[in-house]
């Protein structure tokens, strides 16, 4: 499939949260069913990191990303949620200005781990809102010397830590199985440093996926 069409998926995937969100009455809003103690899922989506200077090194600021998380009720709709992505790039093509060496051989390993509060909105006919707020830990890690860091004792591997909201949309198929549609945006800087917009190893992710209410 290619990049646009996945795009559109989840760029309509968020619209109909939106009109959702708009069209909602508290008048016909109920619980499709009992708040669970814990939920357990996956997705699958795609990523764009904001760092200004990845393309100089790797093939583009799209990629494909796999995500797990978890869930626990503390009280009422709120929830503890602790979750993680990974995101791969390969080098484009080229020589590497600085080593002479073939841009082919680098590699960019980005793993991130999220926690934060969930607050469910809205049930009503199986469909659920709900929105997440909390801290992001980035950990990186690139093939030297090609790097879009200026690396120091040939350290080739960074830390960074942030915030990251998201939005979701989710839909019960079955009394303890749900999809789910959501965009995220998580921003962070490395070595202490801050990180917004084109300094940011966070970005914007458009996932789907599914999770299962266990008790």
């Amino acid at each position: 499939m290619k990049w646009n069409n996945v795009f559109r998926i989840h760029l309509f995937v968020l619209c109909l949260f939106l009109i959702l969100i708009m069209t909602y009455s508290p008048a016909r809003a109920q619980l499709f069913m009992g708040d669970p103690r814990f939920i357990a899922g996956g997705s699958v989506g795609t990523f764009r990191i904001s760092l200004d200077r990845f393309e100089e090194v790797y093939d583009g600021r799209w990629g494909n990303v796999y995500g797990w998380l978890g869930s626990v009720r503390l009280y009422s709709r709120v929830y503890l949620t602790v979750s993680g992505r990974s995101f791969e790039k390969s080098g484009r093509s080229g020589i590497h200005e600085e080593s002479g060496l073939s841009l082919q051989n680098a590699k960019w390993k980005e793993q991130w781990y999220l926690i934060g509060l969930r607050r469910w909105g809205f049930r009503n006919r199986g469909f659920g809102t709900y929105a997440t707020l909390g801290f992001a830990l980035f950990y990186i890690e690139e093939v030297p010397p090609t790097s879009v860091f200026e690396y120091e004792n040939t350290d080739t591997k960074k830390n960074g830590n942030g915030f990251f909201i998201n939005l979701g949309l989710e839909y019960s198929i079955l009394p303890r199985f749900s999809i789910f549609g959501e965009i995220e945006v998580s921003s962070a800087g490395v070595g202490g440093r801050s990180g917004f917009e084109g300094s940011s190893i966070g970005g914007f992710y458009f996932s789907t996926g599914a999770y299962v209410r266990l008790f």
